[in-house]
C-alpha cells in the first residue's frame, strides 16, 4: 500500500521504482470500478528512457486490467 512504500524509502530518501509505482497502481485500481490514467507531456521528459519504461509497464499492464482506460500524450513541437 502507499504507505508501505513510503516507509520503505523514507528513511533511505530513495524513489520508488517504476515497477513499484506499477504495483501499487494496481493494488489501488483493483478497489475501484474504472481506473482513468492520463499521462501528459513526455515530450518534455528529458529521461528517453524513463519514458519507454513507463510507456511499457502501463502497456502490459492495461492488457491485464479490463477496468482502465489510459491516454499518453506525446506531442512533438516542430
Amino acid at each position: 500500500d502507499v504507505r508501505t512504500l513510503y516507509e520503505k524509502h523514507r528513511g533511505k530518501e530513495t524513489q520508488p521504482t517504476p515497477t513499484e509505482y506499477m504495483n501499487l497502481l494496481q493494488c489501488l485500481a483493483e478497489e475501484c470500478s474504472e481506473v482513468c490514467i492520463i499521462i501528459d507531456a513526455l515530450d518534455e521528459c528529458i529521461d528517453t528512457d524513463g519514458q519507454l519504461i513507463w510507456c511499457d509497464l502501463l502497456t502490459k499492464w492495461k492488457g491485464s486490467v479490463s477496468n482502465m482506460r489510459l491516454l499518453c500524450m506525446y506531442i512533438k513541437a516542430y
